[in-house]
């Protein structure tokens, strides 16, 4: 246990105490996809909706262990949920949790798309937690919580697999070629944050490699989300999730591919 280092009072609220630090690392270690369980972290969390700095870095820290199983992440998700959707409740510090989780959401969808993309998940497994996700930002985007390109980049970043950063395509369409070395990086980042990519703050600037990948996923982002926009307003029965991805990856490399 032990209270998390807190920062100023207005960004990170005030720190949570020893004991309950510990109530909350309990019951997200125990929460289930059973409503009760989920309902029981979610009124802790409005309780100490004050503490929103802590309780989110806690609920962000379970979110990221690799070992947890696919239904326990997703019983954490649709906390992540429940705490958007009660973010306006008239609760000090409530409207706090949304905008703390923007900042941790784009990390969060990069380890599941880590879990979702990990060889050793059945292929059943993978396909409801990607049913699932799916389902979770298509709500999302209905209640309007985030800008639309923040939660399609959320959902690109969820679905893309490890080939799609290889190709030199993502980066051509950007006007790119070459190693990436003229990229702006610091540039790339504010880009990054808008449409919900992930990059690593703490890693060293001016590396070429870094601000190309980058680019690229930035890239993915926008190809993907014209796709969807298109697949949404289309009549018919469109693919979603990783079958558009697989779909607009191989319109953009063209009939070799």
């Amino acid at each position: 246990g032990g209270g998390l280092a807190s920062g100023s009072v207005q960004g990170q609220g005030r720190p949570l105490s020893d004991g309950a630090y510990d109530e909350f690392e309990g019951l997200l270690r125990t929460i289930t996809l059973g409503r009760k369980k989920i309902q029981e972290c979610m009124g802790f969390a409005l309780d100490y909706a004050d503490c929103f700095g802590d309780v989110v870095e806690l609920l962000e820290g379970s979110l990221l262990v690799k070992e947890t199983p696919v239904n326990v992440k997703l019983a954490r998700l649709y906390l992540v949920s429940d705490l958007l959707h009660n973010s306006s409740a008239p609760v000090r510090g409530a409207t706090m949790y949304r905008t703390k989780l923007e900042e941790c959401l784009p990390k969060v969808f990069d380890h599941l798309n880590a879990t979702l993309r990990n060889p050793n998940l059945g292929r059943m497994t993978a396909g409801n937690l990607e049913d699932k996700v799916l389902d979770l930002l298509d709500v999302w985007c209905g209640w309007s919580i985030y800008p639309a390109n923040f939660l399609h980049g959320l959902e690109a970043s969820f679905l893309r697999r490890n080939a799609d950063l290889e190709s030199d395509h993502l980066a051509i369409i950007k006007g790119v070629t070459g190693d990436g070395s003229s990229l702006d990086l610091e540039d790339l980042r504010r880009q990054a944050r808008r449409c919900g990519v992930y990059f690593d703050a703490k890693a060293s600037k001016g590396e070429s490699e870094d601000a190309l990948k980058l680019l690229k996923k930035i890239a993915l982002v926008e190809v993907y989300e014209r796709a969807k926009v298109m697949a949404d307003s289309s009549q018919t029965d469109a693919p979603r999730g990783t079958a558009l991805l697989a779909q607009c990856m191989a319109s953009l490399l063209g009939p070799t591919a």
